[in-house]
């Protein structure tokens, strides 16, 4: 019976055998990860379409603009050779050493809470909403080469040495009371499932330390009750002026867009300060061909996204962001 089958197996490979290797040629090519990776144009995505709760409509659109990023596989790096505005990049420049791109993906979702968090309250004090804290989790953001530690990025600190953690303040001034080659024990959350990790101090520019960058994000009560809920692939800090902007209008009865359709990029902190971002280029094109009626920048970023617009001739007005209350104010000069 087994010979009876073998010989079949044998039979079927050797009559279909150029079918079989296609086959297995096309599988490489598009499960092989190598390790570039290509960033291309993206689009305008309406933030309006992913608020609930109490909100109040307006006659336009704000918009989150995006960077299209494709893994480096043998096709897809073959197309970013032909098509323009697709560039590759290798993964060990968005990486630190010691980090995967696992690494990266788990720090741009925190980013992303973080700003929505941001958002949230900046929206909700400038509209004059009631919003309070309610809880704050702080996660691992980086871990710097020169770190001696098993914390991961993503980790959520819960304690440390036994004292609840409550943000970095306590934590450093506890460092700076023991000796390089100590051991700190942090409880954390990983995947949902309690850990203990170690943690040794280290000497970095001449002061102890352990080695990491922790995000603090706010979770709040708000009075009337909008959310903004991102979707699985979204992720990173640069939409955070345009959630903060689409949640402050969806709060007050101005309608902030005039009925254009407003698109732009920038992360936001809690004091309303517009912050640099990545891939301008890439966002300012998605924005032109969802036909936009104006681009929003960072500061920082301005000079690029300007340049950008003359050498492709984009007929397209761009508002230089330097604080959530100053893009307020143009928005209501650029209608007029």
């Amino acid at each position: 019976m087994i010979t009876k089958l073998y010989r079949g197996v044998i039979k079927f490979i050797k009559e279909n055998y150029a079918i079989l290797l296609f086959a297995i040629i096309i599988y490489i090519l598009f499960t092989i990860h190598l390790p570039w990776s290509i960033y291309a144009p993206g689009g305008a995505i309406p933030i309006e379409e992913r608020l609930s709760g109490d909100v109040i409509k307006g006659k336009g659109s704000l918009n989150l603009t995006y960077v299209t990023f494709i893994d480096g596989t043998i096709p897809s790096l073959l197309l970013a050779k032909i098509l323009p505005h697709w560039d590759i990049v290798a993964n060990k420049d968005i990486t630190l050493e010691k980090e995967n791109m696992q690494d990266v993906l788990k720090r741009d979702l925190i980013y992303l809470d973080e700003s929505i968090s941001n958002a949230l309250n900046v929206a909700y004090t400038k509209a004059n909403k009631e919003i309070t804290i309610m809880n704050t989790k702080y996660y691992i953001l980086y871990i710097v080469d020169e770190a001696k530690t098993s914390l991961k990025v993503g980790d959520e600190i819960l304690s440390f040495d036994g004292h609840e953690f409550t943000g970095t303040e306590e934590l450093n001034s506890y460092i700076g009371m023991l000796e390089v080659g100590t051991t700190i024990k942090f409880d954390v959350l990983r995947n949902g499932n309690m850990r203990t990790c170690d943690a040794e101090i280290v000497e970095i520019n001449g002061a102890q330390k352990i080695g990491i960058s922790i995000s603090s994000i706010n979770e709040y009560a708000k009075d009337p009750n909008v959310d903004y809920r991102p979707k699985e692939d979204e992720s990173g800090p640069s939409g955070g002026l345009m959630i903060a902007l689409a949640i402050y209008n969806a709060l007050v009865d101005e309608d902030i867009t005039q009925g254009l359709k407003i698109s732009g990029t920038g992360t936001i902190d809690l004091d309303g300060n517009v912050g640099s971002i990545g891939g301008v280029k890439y966002k300012l094109r998605g924005a032109v061909s969802e036909k936009s009626d104006v681009f929003i920048v960072p500061h920082d970023n301005y000079e690029e996204a300007k340049k950008e617009k003359d050498a492709n001739g984009y007929d397209i007005p761009i508002i230089e962001a330097f604080t959530f209350d100053q893009v307020l104010e143009e928005l209501k000069n650029i209608a007029q």
